[in-house]
């Protein structure tokens, strides 16, 4: 099957999809004999395809998990000869680093020859959690922790919020949860907060967890570990929720999905909230239209047969426009929850409360 050319040489790990560009337009790029230029498509499988002299072919796609120590540069190469991630992973195929960690920073981090992975593992639209285990030079005073959780303004902009994990009493060490990728930015929101970093370890990315890799040394994925990093948001934040194992849950959510629904849970959620705020004004008298409004979805459900083709039996219709408020406000904050918008999750939570005095008015 035909692809872009420069993906082709990604995939085989020749370059990042930029740098295969930049080869294919300085002319290093040959198809069948033929120098190739920016655009150009070809198939792997049928199509000979040289790259500065050397044979293209897809390789064998490798995910590896390194514990890197501290003293090494995450990079494939360094023009002033200090040691590489490089020089701690033997491998045949030509693998590099997914994103960076400092010199001085040890722990977890992914290598692959997968430009795709590697690329959906850095952005961050995927919201890939990274978890960081952080000693202080300085106790994280409570005030800091708030301002950390609600995100902070940095010289190059606003954090997301974190997640924070107290480990010590005296609170020097702290696990920090953040999915941005930021130069630094651990040591800069610990620092902007004044408890300075002293030592900084990635401890997981995503659902990988560093375990009992020995510092330096390295060892593969496994394929549902490969699996459940590939997982949307959407899908992972839910199967969070309902306590299922990441690397079970079943990836059902792709990115447009996601995006729709990140698109409209604010509006459905706001919308939620009028009606039933109308039928706790009507519960409480105000006007006996609204009164009569307010019954139309209980008598509706009323009506509705079940799935025998009997009419359900005819209950009081405010109770089933009680049951039916309820129902959509825990969908709503359900929403709310998978999608992390905070506003929509403090909107049902006032829907609840006008919900019950809206039943009390009732009954």
């Amino acid at each position: 099957m035909k692809q872009r050319l420069h993906k082709i040489l990604a995939s085989a790990g020749i370059a990042s999809r930029r740098k295969a560009e930049q080869l294919i337009a300085e002319g290093r790029v040959q198809v069948n004999g033929e120098t190739a230029k920016v655009g150009d498509f070809a198939d792997p499988g049928t199509d000979d395809i040289v790259a500065d002299g050397n044979q293209v072919s897809a390789e064998q796609k490798r995910y590896l998990l390194l514990n890197k120590p501290t003293g090494f540069v995450t990079t494939v190469s360094d023009p002033h000869g200090r040691p590489t991630v490089m020089d701690l992973v033997d491998v045949r195929e030509r693998v590099y680093p997914i994103g960076r960690l400092d010199t001085d920073t040890e722990g977890l981090l992914l290598l692959t020859n997968d430009g795709n992975f590697s690329q959906r593992m850095a952005h961050p639209r995927f919201e890939i959690e990274k978890t960081y285990r952080a000693e202080l030079r300085r106790p994280l005073s409570v005030e800091g922790e708030m301002l950390l959780t609600r995100g902070i303004r940095l010289e190059d902009g606003p954090t997301a919020p974190a997640k924070l994990h107290i480990i010590s009493k005296r609170r020097r060490r702290v696990d920090i949860t953040i999915h941005e990728g930021r130069n630094r930015i651990v040591r800069r929101m610990f620092e902007s907060v004044g408890s300075p970093v002293i030592k900084l370890r990635r401890i997981s990315f995503g659902s990988v967890n560093l375990d009992d890799v020995p510092k330096g040394r390295w060892r593969d994925l496994e394929g549902r570990e490969v699996d459940a990093l590939r997982m949307p948001p959407l899908s992972r934040r839910l199967s969070e929720l309902l306590g299922m194992p990441v690397t079970q849950a079943p990836d059902c959510i792709g990115a447009e999905t996601r995006r729709l629904v990140d698109a409209l849970v604010v509006p459905v959620g706001l919308g939620a909230g009028l009606v039933w705020l109308g039928c706790w004004a009507a519960s409480c008298g105000y006007g006996t239209e609204v009164r009569s409004l307010a019954d139309y979805p209980g008598r509706i459900v009323a009506e509705l047969p079940d799935l025998y083709g009997i009419v359900a039996p005819r209950f009081n219709s405010q109770l089933y426009g009680v049951l039916l408020g309820v129902v959509l406000t825990v969908l709503g904050w359900l929403a709310g929850v998978v999608t992390r918008r905070e506003g929509v999750r403090l909107w049902m939570v006032l829907l609840l409360l006008a919900l019950g005095t809206f039943a009390i008015g009732y009954w």
